[in-house]
């Protein structure tokens, strides 16, 4: 398991308000405990990766990452 700080140092091409911002967004679900900080695990920070190559290699728009996540998904 791997702390918010953990992720951002080993995917190294994301910062942390915008892998807080995917939390919101509902695109990665990490354990969240009470008061603490969110907990990833290998998939969530392989999804991380995944997300990371959607937006920034292939520039795939904002409202269309929900639609290939599910697809992905599925």
């Amino acid at each position: 398991m791997r702390t918010l700080s953990d992720v951002v140092t080993l995917v190294g091409r994301v910062d942390r308000v915008e892998v807080i911002q995917w939390i919101e967004l509902g695109w990665v679900m990490p354990e969240r405990p009470a008061d603490a900080e969110p907990v990833f695990s290998d998939l969530d920070v392989a999804r991380v990766c995944l997300i990371c190559d959607l937006r920034h290699d292939l520039e795939v728009e904002e409202e269309t990452v929900p639609l290939v996540l599910s697809l992905l998904d599925q």
